[in-house]
């Protein structure tokens, strides 16, 4: 960090200088941190970032937050009452490969995110056993404690009415077709696609 005596907008010495934690969000873990630090004026008002922990230092800290939530998204798919074999062979993986995972090893960008979408709903592991056939096989889109509330923000609320991927869901229906959504003409439409 820079050693900073005056503001750098007025040159006046009537400064503070703060250190800050700034939280940076994780899905489905704990936030991880960036330590900024500021110079405020107390004559002009100006706010000049002196230091800050770099791009590659957040992103480095979101990878070990990400990593160290491994355990408990295993262990919530667990309480579902998918085992570690189960999930294994659902998705045609190596025996011992969600081990691995729970120990923190192999952990890919691709593998967090694929334990994030089972964790949100372990029934996408039923449809995986039944090798993503085309069927009635149906999940509830919304966690049991959501089941009541209405959709807060209104940019994404469209006559109660919205789609993800190629699953159109009536709000108050809450279920897709898992079929729909994982459909691969539908891939690249973006996960909630609004429509009218």
């Amino acid at each position: 960090m820079k050693n900073v005596s005056e503001c750098p907008v007025c040159d006046s010495k009537n400064i503070e200088i703060i250190h800050k934690v700034k939280k940076i969000f994780v899905p489905m873990a704990e936030f991880a941190n960036q330590n900024v630090c500021v110079c405020h004026c107390k004559e002009c008002g100006a706010r000049i970032r002196l230091d800050s922990d770099s791009r590659e230092e957040v992103e480095k800290q979101k990878k070990i937050k990400g990593d160290e939530s491994m355990p408990s998204l295993i262990e919530k798919i667990n309480n579902a009452g998918y085992s570690d074999a189960r999930l294994e062979r659902a998705l045609d993986l190596a025996p011992h490969t969600v081990y691995r995972w729970k120990q923190g090893k192999q952990i890919s960008a691709t593998v967090l995110a694929l334990a994030r979408y089972i964790a949100s709903q372990p029934k996408l592991i039923d449809f995986a056993e039944e090798g993503f056939a085309d069927g009635d096989l149906k999940v509830n889109v919304e966690s049991p404690e959501e089941d009541s509330r209405e959709l807060e923000n209104d940019e994404y609320q469209t006559d109660g009415h919205y789609q993800l991927g190629n699953a159109d869901v009536a709000h108050g229906e809450n279920v897709i077709d898992l079929y729909a959504y994982f459909n691969p003409c539908s891939a690249y439409e973006g996960a909630f696609a609004l429509c009218k």
